[in-house]
């Protein structure tokens, strides 16, 4: 088992790997330890502070800057700062860090921290992740609760381009349809059945029965 000193070299080498050789094996072996335990592992002492923040500004490397946005976000050998967090996944995305980093932007938008809080942009961001179950959810949390988001027109053009985009029906068993929606407002039960029957392998369906939760299939 390697120490907490050993294992920061261990992740810094990582980091520069990824970047430089593009490795999809250590990328992916990067995306799990972030996801497990690397958090726990890792001595944030002043030296691996520095060498993040070296890689993230001078080397521009999307790995360091996603791990530096983590370390803003939790305060691990850095003051707590939402708005540099926000920035650096947002820079660690654009360069080509695109699973991790635009998760955490969708859940920084789904809690409000840092920003204004935006479950219908933080659905968007869960999307692009590839973040299935937390898409699930926050368009459950929009659609059951949170339709007061659809009084903003940006908001409206945000969640059409998701579904249009995405290639996603809304098969909403609910009476208060957002506009858009306002289509489906007669549809019977037997209606949205067949609905349900006639999808195809490249159309996926949200179905929402309230109170359960919406599901795609």
């Amino acid at each position: 088992m390697l120490s907490s000193l050993s294992y920061n070299k261990y992740i810094l080498q990582l980091i520069k790997d990824c970047y430089d050789q593009k490795d999809a094996k250590k990328i992916e072996e990067y995306y799990h330890l972030i996801w497990k335990d690397v958090e726990e592992k890792i001595l944030f002492n002043g030296d691996f502070v520095h060498d993040i923040i070296e890689l993230s500004e001078s080397c521009n490397n999307p790995y360091a800057q996603h791990l530096l946005g983590l370390m803003y976000i939790h305060g691990k050998g850095i003051e707590v700062n939402t708005n540099k967090a926000m920035k650096l996944f947002r820079r660690s995305m654009e360069e080509g860090n695109v699973i991790t980093s635009t998760y955490n932007l969708g859940v920084m938008y789904a809690n409000g921290d840092g920003v204004e809080e935006n479950p219908i942009i933080a659905a968007h961001y869960f999307l692009k992740s590839n973040e299935k179950e937390s898409f699930q959810k926050i368009i459950n949390l929009i659609l059951e609760r949170r339709m007061d988001l659809f009084s903003n027109n940006d908001n409206i053009a945000l969640f059409q381009t998701i579904l249009d985009n995405n290639k996603i029906n809304v098969i909403y068993d609910h009476d208060k349809l957002p506009p858009f929606l306002d289509k489906l407002k007669n549809s019977t039960s037997e209606n949205r059945k067949q609905l349900l029957k006639r999808k195809t392998v490249d159309k996926k369906y949200i179905f929402c029965q309230f109170p359960n939760v919406c599901y795609i299939s």
